[in-house]
């Protein structure tokens, strides 16, 4: 018997292979289809998006009540594992703890949305204030283009 690669889908079944390729039939009608919004291909590639979806959670589903239900002596705290731990996103948990200093008082950082709100206060600091705008004061005086004619003649107003 063949061993099954332990990057592959093992809850992949032939059902889910030929809706995914129904999927793609219908993903490049709407390619076709893109400028004429109300196509009926939209509305296909949309049902069948929710079909697929569907019926990968179901297979999902299927293959982990098939394995609970076949597991054997050794399998047990595998399965404790799982259903145990809590799901994490491992990108946030290789992040070490921060130290940053607050108004000159030590924080560390140690859960993930306080570790992304530090870094996203060191890599995206406020913006400076704006300087206030120099009022306009002065005097009116004309202004001669280099092409123009004195009585084409603008007024500028003199900053002073």
């Amino acid at each position: 018997m063949k061993k099954s690669s332990p990057f592959s889908k093992r809850w992949w079944n032939a059902e889910l292979s030929q809706l995914q390729s129904l999927w793609s039939r219908a993903s490049n009608e709407v390619h076709k289809f893109g400028y004429i919004h109300d196509h009926p291909a939209h509305a296909e590639l949309a049902q069948m998006t929710w079909v697929m979806a569907d019926k990968i959670r179901q297979s999902k589903l299927d293959h982990w009540i098939d394995w609970l239900e076949n597991i054997d002596a050794r399998q047990i705290y595998t399965a404790n594992k799982y259903v145990v731990n809590e799901p994490t996103n491992f990108s946030c948990d290789r992040i070490p703890n921060l130290k940053t200093k607050v108004d000159g008082v030590d924080k560390i950082a140690t859960t993930n949305v306080e570790k992304a709100e530090t870094l996203a206060e060191s890599i995206f600091p406020p913006p400076p204030l704006a300087p206030s705008p120099t009022p306009v004061t002065g005097t009116l005086i004309p202004y001669l283009g280099s092409n123009s004619s004195p009585e084409h003649a603008s007024v500028r107003l003199s900053a002073s």
